[in-house]
């Protein structure tokens, strides 16, 4: 099928404005998916110099995406890293985490939003 008859056979046939349009688009997303690919490569070579230099590959990604974590995901991280240490001291035995620590926790505890509160 030559490009005349698609162009007919299309409903809505595209002008040479948006057929220029369109591959103006497409040389940009070839352009950028070749960025993508070498980025990617840069960034493999990366994490294999971190760990050839004793560092956990894990932790510095975990890293990274606490500082790229906005105020909100932070608040609710944190949150959730308190119902963490609260079902934890739930667990241990009184002795273990003390009275004082268990109290506390769960002062923090009913300080959460409900929501958070059954996760």
């Amino acid at each position: 099928m030559t490009t005349k008859m698609l162009r007919l056979s299309l409903p809505g046939a595209l002008g040479l404005a948006e057929i220029a349009a369109l591959k103006a688009f497409v040389a940009r997303l070839e352009a950028l998916q070749a960025e993508i690919d070498a980025s990617s490569a840069d960034k493999a070579e990366l994490y294999k110099e971190i760990k050839a230099k004793g560092f956990d590959k894990r932790a510095v990604r975990a890293v990274l995406r606490r500082l790229a974590e906005d105020a909100g995901a932070k608040n609710k991280r944190e949150r959730a890293e308190d119902l963490v240490d609260l079902y934890l001291a739930a667990l241990d035995p009184p002795a273990a985490t003390g009275a004082s620590e268990a109290a506390e926790n769960r002062s923090r505890f009913l300080d959460l939003p409900p929501e958070l509160r059954c996760a």
